[in-house]
């Protein structure tokens, strides 16, 4: 049986909305006035990226011998590739890519017998549709929630570039070990941005983490980092003045200095920790700390891999676990 929009919007997880038109469903992490912001305060290239299904995900329960889908790269921007994992009981079975010269693709798996839990990651690096979602005829299924709602704001390394693996970034990673369902609002190239919390936000959060700085760092002065952070965090903890928040200072990277800022980047964490002293709902995590010391862990320096994301998750677990 194929699942009808109905059942697809209840087993999605990480998009405030999903569409149907000409039988193929595309996922939204963004609302259309969120994303309309970002030509208005950034560039169409930041308003391209809103509309990957970074932190999208399927999680039901079926007894289903068999799940398919077909799949297709949709809109203009993305890197050079794009995956999709599936999980079944907390084991990935299932990788399918896309490169950037592929219009589309099938995904099968054999499922085992009895019940068992499906998770479907969506790609990070493109905006993707999905059609013919198809399980076996008259097979139950069953949404799975988490525990938690979690909203994740951040650049690049919170997107998820350069994971080959969606389900191994570390904002899906530390969405699995805190049992977070997770909405990431992350924007590869971002610095901190406080116009987009003057919006209505249709995800109400338990927990909020926040990671900007690294770019506010390489392309503004000291006294810019320093408004627009103290800005943006303020509202912030206005916004959620009931979730636990965690922002994290810059992660360790290769090139330490920034003629326009003035200064080695660790710098960040202390105005950050200025600009949050008397907001009593944020909690500050060094993130410098957080990854390996080593170029081998990173992509390019700057941007961890898979494995620099391991890392990453299980240090930003250690801290906020601290606090829960």
């Amino acid at each position: 049986m194929k699942l009808d929009l109905s059942q697809i919007k209840s087993i999605t997880f990480g998009a405030v909305s999903v569409t149907e038109e000409n039988d193929e469903f595309s996922f939204y992490r963004f609302t259309e006035e969120q994303s309309q912001l970002y030509p208005k305060y950034r560039s169409p290239d930041y308003f391209a990226r809103t509309f990957t299904t970074a932190g999208v995900r399927f999680s039901f329960e079926t007894d289903s011998t068999c799940f398919s889908f077909d799949y297709s790269h949709k809109g203009d921007w993305s890197v050079a590739y794009s995956y999709f994992d599936i999980y079944v009981d907390g084991v990935i079975i299932g990788h399918f890519g896309l490169d950037h010269h592929e219009l589309g693709r099938h995904a099968e798996v054999t499922l085992p017998e009895g019940n068992k839990r499906v998770e479907v990651y969506f790609p990070w690096s493109k905006p993707v549709t999905v059609s013919n979602v198809t399980l076996d005829d008259g097979a139950d299924v069953k949404p799975i929630k988490r525990d938690k709602v979690a909203i994740n704001y951040g650049d690049s390394i919170t997107h998820g570039y350069f994971a080959e693996y969606p389900s191994l970034t570390y904002a899906s990673r530390i969405s699995r070990m805190l049992g977070l369902d997770s909405y990431n609002k992350a924007i590869g190239g971002d610095k901190f941005f406080p116009e987009i919390l003057e919006l209505d936000e249709p995800i109400e959060p338990e927990i909020v983490t926040v990671a900007y700085g690294t770019n506010d760092w390489q392309g503004n002065s000291r006294a810019d980092l320093t408004r627009f952070s103290r800005e943006y965090l303020k509202k912030l903890s206005e916004k959620y003045p009931k979730a636990k928040i965690f922002v994290i200072s810059p992660i360790w990277r290769t090139t330490e200095y920034s003629e326009i800022f003035g200064g080695a980047c660790t710098a960040v964490h202390g105005i950050l920790a200025q600009n949050t002293s008397d907001l009593d709902n944020i909690t500050l995590i060094n993130g410098w700390n957080l990854t390996a010391h080593n170029e081998k862990f990173y992509m390019d320096g700057v941007h961890p891999n898979d494995l620099g994301f391991s890392i990453y998750a299980e240090n930003l677990y250690r801290e906020i676990s601290k606090f829960l």
